[in-house]
């Protein structure tokens, strides 16, 4: 680690921008390595991030995004040090994890989430960043989350200056002269939602935001003046009755859509999927491209948590009930599903029925390349669990999709896109340790097929580092006695 220290703080003579960023990302992943284990080697990786003003406003994002990582990484083991580097990741720029992290922190440490969160205040006062100010709207007014369990809020005096942080972005802007863009959108989006809690906390203030949200209806879109009208009303939607009538008495596709589809996660979030999944059912066709997937993923996910509640009551017909009930283009992606979430006591009902119709239907669906890769490795791993036999064939299976996806020397091992089949942290969760238990020799045989050279390593490496923890968990387990008996002796 200390080489590797020394290597990335090492500045070249006349570095070039390819140089400079293959220095940095380099950087970024050995922070991942340093940051648990040894702080004064972390302190130094921060100082090749802060001693780097030539970066611009999108690698001082991924900068940050790499520290919020680190911090994510310590924060159950550590959170005043996940504290530090959060506030490290404010300083280099914007991370959409600030949110995990700030809500990590809360319900751990509540003093630290305090600290971390006024100094999220002070990043937005001095940036107003739109993107740092919604993701902080998150976090301190939390009721529309649709959480399952409460998610515990900041005390109302940094709730306050959110609200003041807020009311002093739509002046600036107004003073700016500026457009749709820089004051309608963010208005629309989360500072409108907030006017309850202006006219609890900062009622003179009420009349301001309100004013806005009013002038800039005309200049929306559909589904953000939805949300623009939602503010002005007198009575707040926050029933699942009130959100179906409004979607009946619109007119307005986009606006009956998102009224139907807050109402169904509003009947999730109280624990009610059978309600949910029948409100989901109501949307049309046409309403459902409108969605952009999300329908299609939260009827996959509903589908089998709710056949294993069905299942919970030992009403096992109703379990396949509920899976006849599921579009037939979803169905085998619920098997998936529900095969992961049940226990390994479960004898009710046989996963290998749900996994072999599982395999035969995935390659008729109409799933991007990604999407295919994705639930092939999670078949890989359930098949390796419940019938190891037919494991390779499923490997084999799992390997053509993503050479399909990921083809050898192409853009994606150049750049590592979001569309590349096997992410550095995809890779880990690609294959369980127990398929080498089981057969070694074509386990590796049949990675080695991956036509990427990226990819494959990364196969490769993920199988390396599972049998690694195998060996070091074993090792545990069996000094564990030994040093019980010596302390004993003592």
């Amino acid at each position: 680690m200390q080489k590797a220290v020394e290597a990335v703080e090492s500045v070249p003579n006349r570095e070039s921008s390819a140089e400079r960023a293959g220095r940095l990302n380099v950087a970024r992943e050995l922070l991942r390595i340093v940051a648990p284990r040894d702080l004064k080697l972390r302190a130094r990786l921060l100082s090749v991030f802060a001693d780097a003003p030539r970066a611009d406003a999108a690698e001082s994002n991924i900068n940050a995004g790499a520290l919020m990582q680190a911090a994510l990484a310590m924060l159950k083991e550590d959170p005043r040090q996940a504290a530090e580097l959060g506030a490290a990741s404010l300083r280099a720029g914007y991370s959409a994890e600030l949110t995990g992290l700030l809500w990590g922190l809360r319900a751990r440490e509540p003093k630290l989430a305090d600290a971390l969160f006024v100094q999220a205040l002070a990043a937005a006062r001095s940036s107003y960043d739109v993107e740092l100010l919604n993701s902080l709207r998150y976090v301190g007014f939390t009721d529309g989350l649709n959480s399952k369990s409460k998610i515990p809020e900041p005390p109302d005096a940094l709730r306050v200056e959110l609200l003041k942080v807020y009311l002093e972005y739509l002046r600036r802007s107004a003073e700016a002269g500026g457009d749709q863009t820089s004051v309608c959108v963010p208005a629309a989006s989360f500072i409108s939602p907030l006017l309850p809690y202006y006219e609890r906390f900062l009622p003179q203030q009420a009349f301001a935001v309100r004013e806005v949200t009013t002038r800039c209806q005309a200049a929306l879109t559909s589904s953000m003046r939805q949300r623009a009208d939602d503010a002005l009303r007198e009575k707040p939607l926050d029933k699942i009755e009130d959100l179906l009538e409004a979607a009946d008495k619109t007119d307005n596709r986009d606006a009956a859509t998102a009224y139907r589809f807050r109402a169904a996660q509003m009947a999730a979030g109280r624990r009610d999927l059978k309600r949910a999944v029948e409100i989901l059912d109501r949307i049309d066709a046409e309403s459902r491209k409108i969605m952009g997937g999300m329908w299609e993923k939260l009827r996959t996910e509903w589908t089998a948590s709710l056949a294993l509640e069905f299942l919970a009551r030992d009403d096992v017909q109703g379990v396949y009930q509920i899976f006849g009930a599921a579009p037939p283009d979803l169905r085998p992606l619920a098997h998936i599903l529900f095969s992961q979430k049940l226990s390994a006591e479960e004898s009710r009902v046989s996963p290998e029925a749900f996994l072999a119709e599982a395999r035969k239907e995935l390659a008729r669906l109409k799933l991007t390349g990604g999407e295919r890769v994705a639930w092939h490795v999670r078949l890989v791993r359930l098949y390796t669990k419940h019938l190891p036999l037919y494991a390779p064939d499923v490997l084999k299976e799992a390997v053509a999709a993503i050479n399909r996806v990921d083809k050898s020397g192409s853009a994606f091992d150049a750049a590592r896109g979001p569309d590349a089949a096997l992410s550095y942290d995809g890779a880990a969760e690609l294959l369980p340790v127990s398929m080498l238990e089981d057969n070694d020799l074509l386990t590796l045989e049949i990675v080695g097929t991956i036509e990427s050279p990226v990819s494959r390593s990364q196969a490769r490496l993920s199988l390396l580092n599972a049998s690694l923890d195998q060996y070091r968990k074993a090792a545990s387990q069996k000094a564990a006695p030994l040093k019980k008996a010596s302390n004993d002796t003592h």
